[in-house]
This record gives structure tokens, sequence and C-alpha cells, in this order.
């Protein structure tokens, strides 16, 4: 009785283990900018860069701008050039955007 027992849960989990999972739903944050919004393109950025130095004696939009500029990594993100650009590559993905002024 119990090999039954045994056989009869291994059989149906594997059963349940092997269906289909959905994808999971990954929310993010954007903002709804033009491609010239950050200065003129191209600007870069560094991914997985959570702080940048600022010296609070000189102006954020300088920095910022230097930042957009000349990143500070190996191997940049690269913006769009221009606004259908940009636009085409949101449209590689499968998203959907609620955004707001």
């Amino acid at each position: 009785m119990r090999l039954i027992m045994v056989v009869l849960v291994a059989a149906l989990s594997a059963d349940v283990l092997a269906q289909d999972r959905p994808l999971p739903i990954i929310d993010m944050h954007l903002h709804a900018n033009r491609a010239d919004d950050n200065g003129p393109p191209p600007t870069y950025l560094c991914p997985g860069v959570e702080s940048y130095a600022h010296d609070p004696q000189q102006p954020w939009a300088d920095r910022f701008m230097a930042i957009m500029k000349k990143p500070g990594c190996a191997n940049p993100l690269v913006g769009a050039e221009t606004d259908e650009m940009l636009m085409k590559r949101l449209s590689k993905f499968s998203s959907v955007a609620t955004s707001s002024a």
C-alpha cells in the first residue's frame, strides 16, 4: 500500500511540475521623454550605477550632462538618436506603458 501511494504521489507531482508557467510581469519605472530631452543625442547611461558623485558647489545639470556624454563604464547603454528610433526600440518588446504628463 505504501509503495502505491509513493508512486501515485510521484506521478501526480511530475504532472503538476511539468506545466508551463506564465512569464513574470516586470513592473518598471518609465520616463516618457523625447530622444533629445537629456541633451543632444547620443547620450549614454551605465547600467547598475546607483550613485554618481556630485560636488554640490557645481551645478547638477553640468554634472548630469557630463555623465550622459562621457559614461564611466565599459559598456554603456546608448540612447536613441531620434524619437522614431526610440519608438522602434520600444516596439520590440511586448510592453504596455502608461504615462501621464
